[in-house]
This record gives structure tokens, C-alpha cells and sequence, in this order.
């Protein structure tokens, strides 16, 4: 039996009911929950209102409300959208780790065979330009966002971390964090390159789960 269209309106309004907001997941488990609602009134001839708090009671742990530590703010959310955010959060910081690694080698080896202050100075600009460039960036998806019709678990990260991102640019573009100059990787100086360098990563990072609701939001507009 293949549901009503006012029956996948009840399906999505008890997931609203239940803080279930952002639309890419909400369109999942309506896809999930009508599927077993179908299964349920085909296979047992119960009845949609049966079908449904059964349904339901099966997703009662993923929509029952959550927070964490990674993500900033005291509301609790459904569990699903907690997991999933966490789940892009280790994403970011394990690539921004790496990337932050190898880009902060790239730049201890710069300095040992170009030593000169010129090319300090000149990476230091880069740095800092690319900081400031950031917060730029960050400031228009936060516009975007609070323009944007929908909610996704990717505005619902953004919006709740991204404003310490933004803080973390102004440290490294007000010249805070810097570079060094030559260094080792046991050297502590080798820290001052790639601290700055990881939070870029990050705030990088960041700034695409911004993009990906904007991506998320027009492909919604084409349907």
C-alpha cells in the first residue's frame, strides 16, 4: 500500500513534533517510516495509526533530544543530528590535522633552504591575508544562512561552531600566531607553524559545511 500524501504530511509533522527541523534528515526518515509503515499495513493489515507509534517507538532513541561537548550550545537536538554533526566534526579535524602536518613540514623545509627574512615576512602576509579573507567568508554564509529558508544538519553545525571559528581567524590574521622561521619537528617553533596552519584547516573546513547547506538549499529549490 503506497501511503497519502496526507499521511507523509502526519509522518513529517510528528518528526517536526519531536525537534526533528532539518530538512535533510527529516526527508530521509520520512523515506524510512513510510517504508515501514507501508510493510506494516500490507504485512499485518494494522492500521495507519497503529503503523505509525509503532514506527515511531522504533525511532525513539535516534530522535530523543542530545548534545555534546565538540558542538557548541545547550539546546538539546535529536541524537541523529548529534551523531551525524559529530561525525563531520571528527572529519574536520583529522583532515585539518593532517593537512595542517604536512603544510607545516612544506613550510619548515622553505625556511631551511630560504632562510631570509623576506620570505618570513611574506608568509606571514600570506597567512594573515588568508585569515582575514576568512572571516570575510565566514561572515557572508553566516548572512546566507540567516537568509536561508531550510534547516540542514550542515547550518546546524555551522551556526553552532562557527563563530569560534571566526575567533580563531582574527587571532591568526592580528598576527598572534606566526611563523618562526626555521625549526625542526621537536623544535617548539615547529608548533608556531603548524598551529596556525591546523586552524586555518579547520576554518576551512568549516566555511564548506556552510557551502554544502547553500548546495543542499538550491537543489531543494530544483525539486
Amino acid at each position: 500500500m503506497q501511503l497519502t500524501n496526507q499521511q507523509i504530511a502526519t509522518i513529517e509533522q510528528t518528526l517536526v513534533l519531536n525537534g526533528l527541523v532539518y530538512d535533510d534528515i527529516k526527508s530521509e526518515l520520512v523515506d524510512h517510516i513510510a517504508s515501514e509503515i507501508e510493510l506494516a499495513i500490507d504485512d499485518k493489515g494494522v492500521a495507519f495509526s497503529d503503523a505509525l507509534k509503532t514506527a515511531f517507538s522504533n525511532w525513539e532513541e535516534q530522535l530523543h533530544g542530545s548534545r555534546s561537548y565538540w558542538i557548541r550550545g545547550y539546546a538539546f537536538v535529536p541524537r541523529i543530528i548529534i551523531k551525524k554533526s559529530l561525525k563531520m566534526v571528527k572529519h574536520i579535524f583529522l583532515m585539518s590535522l593532517a593537512m595542517g602536518i604536512i603544510t607545516a613540514l612544506a613550510v619548515t623545509f622553505i625556511f631551511k633552504f630560504s632562510p631570509q627574512q623576506e620570505v618570513l615576512f611574506v608568509l606571514n602576509s600570506i597567512l594573515q591575508v588568508t585569515a582575514g579573507s576568512g572571516i570575510v567568508l565566514f561572515i557572508y554564509f553566516r548572512y546566507k544562512l540567516w537568509q536561508s529558508k531550510h534547516k540542514s544538519t550542515f547550518s546546524f553545525l555551522f551556526n553552532q561552531n562557527g563563530f569560534i571559528q571566526i575567533i580563531n581567524l582574527m587571532l591568526v590574521s592580528s598576527g598572534l600566531f606566526n611563523f618562526r622561521g626555521y625549526s625542526n619537528f621537536m623544535d617548539s617553533s615547529f608548533m608556531h607553524s603548524l598551529f596556525p596552519i591546523t586552524l586555518l584547516f579547520i576554518s576551512g573546513f568549516y566555511l564548506n559545511v556552510g557551502f554544502q547547506h547553500i548546495r543542499f538549499e538550491k537543489k531543494l529549490s530544483k525539486v
